[in-house]
């Protein structure tokens, strides 16, 4: 009777538990990314709206007038008009409830948008309003595009203390201002005369939720005495 090599016998042992673990751990992220396919198929986009990927006549305007924001504005890297916000909701009732508005409309609203993805639509810029915290544009939809909102617009550029949700509140006050005041429904300054046409295309926006790190950027890593990386959680 021939015996076994101990080194050979554990190597085989370790080999085994290794392959016993990947296929475990295999098995463990097919489910993980079944699980998250189908989470994210029942989940609502963020939002439908009108985007303007690679448009030089929007680009030009947006840098002529960004010449005169304040230096702590943040530009919104893709413009875009927001047709229906739906917030990654898992229903429409959720959904309706994040937009403020009835079950209904909101459904409405929704099978419109989608009938409407991937086509593209022409939007007039009218007018620029800004103030202490947000620039946007004023913009005219064509007939029969759905709109969840009572003020077009796109959002060029930001203060950090607001979101490009605060161009629903600027225009709302200068439009109040304007119907107080009888003065034409343009409000703020107007772009150029005639009013710039630009296309652009229905999509709906979708963000994929990542896990954070629990590490800092690669950049920023720093090292414990032992060699590891230093969570953001630990203590010095």
């Amino acid at each position: 009777m021939t015996m076994m090599n101990p080194r050979g016998w554990s190597s085989q042992l370790f080999l085994r538990r290794k392959e016993r673990r990947r296929n475990c751990c295999a098995g463990l992220f097919a489910s993980v990314r079944k699980a998250a396919a189908k989470v994210k198929a029942q989940t609502l986009p963020l939002y439908w709206g009108i985007f303007f990927d690679k448009n030089e006549a929007l680009a030009k305007v947006v840098e002529d007038c960004s010449r005169s924001f304040p230096s702590y504005f943040r530009k919104v890297p893709d413009c875009h008009v927001t047709l229906l916000f739906a917030g990654a909701a898992r229903s429409n009732e959720a959904a309706a409830k994040l937009s403020s508005m009835q079950l209904e409309e909101f459904v409405r609203l929704r099978s419109a948008c989608t009938q409407l993805e991937g086509r593209s639509v022409e939007v007039e810029l009218l007018s620029m309003a800004k103030d202490a915290d947000l620039a946007c544009f004023s913009v005219q939809l064509p007939e029969g595009v759905p709109f969840g909102n009572r003020h077009p617009h796109i959002t060029v550029a930001h203060s950090p203390q607001v979101g490009p949700v605060h161009s629903n509140t600027l225009l709302g006050r200068l439009h109040e201002r304007a119907r107080a005041s009888n003065e034409s429904k343009v409000v703020g300054d107007r772009l150029c005369t005639p009013s710039l046409k630009i296309v652009g295309t229905v999509q709906a926006f979708r963000v994929s939720p990542r896990r954070p790190s629990r590490f800092a950027p690669r950049s920023q890593v720093k090292v414990n005495k032992h060699g590891r990386p230093v969570r953001y959680s630990e203590k010095k």
